[in-house]
């Protein structure tokens, strides 16, 4: 099965995320925009994962994260992956918070590295749609940069999900195959 582990979103960040990509599509640019109950924040893509394996996986997501403590994180800006003149993915960032999903991820990757080895360091974010077309790139640019710095709202991250993602012809559809429970905010 094709697995990813990532932080579920609530709902109304998500509704805020689509008022955002709301804002992000006319007429001149085409972007095939995630679908609002497949927002998330990935921690590591795992791929093809042999069912046999998979408890092997949650066995050991489940002792890297036993120690890891619930926080809060900020999402806030839109930002591309791409260059001014090819602009390919458009995603939100994280600012406060940061630094404690690099430290999960981290601690993720460490634990199944065996399965997929990562040869970058990812930075946390929520990817919110693949641009296909723009007409006027000059005007999409500006527009990015308006809502490099937007606030998008206050994320409790108390769990982390193993994700099974089912590739189907209309897209892609997510469930979650294990949710760990993080431990009581820092400080408690």
């Amino acid at each position: 099965m094709r697995l990813f582990v990532g932080i579920n979103l609530n709902r109304d960040l998500k509704e805020k995320i689509r008022n955002i990509e709301d804002q992000l599509v006319s007429d001149d640019v085409k972007i095939k925009i995630v679908e609002l109950e497949n927002l998330h924040i990935t921690l590591k893509f795992l791929g093809e994962v042999d069912d046999s394996n998979v408890k092997d996986v949650t066995d050991r997501l489940s002792d890297a994260l036993k120690s890891s403590p619930q926080f809060k994180a900020e999402l806030e800006g839109v930002g591309y992956f791409g260059k001014p003149s090819y602009v390919k993915t458009l995603w939100i960032g994280v600012k406060e918070g940061k630094e404690q999903l690099m430290k999960l991820m981290q601690k993720i990757n460490r634990s199944l590295d065996y399965i997929k080895k990562e040869n970058h360091e990812s930075s946390p974010h929520i990817t919110l749609g693949r641009v296909k077309q723009v007409k006027d790139k000059k005007s999409f640019i500006k527009k990015l940069e308006e809502l490099n710095d937007i606030k998008v709202g206050e994320l409790l991250v108390k769990d982390v999900a193993l994700k099974r993602s089912i590739l189907t012809p209309e897209g892609p559809f997510y469930e979650d195959v294990k949710v760990f429970a993080l431990k009581g905010e820092e400080g408690e």
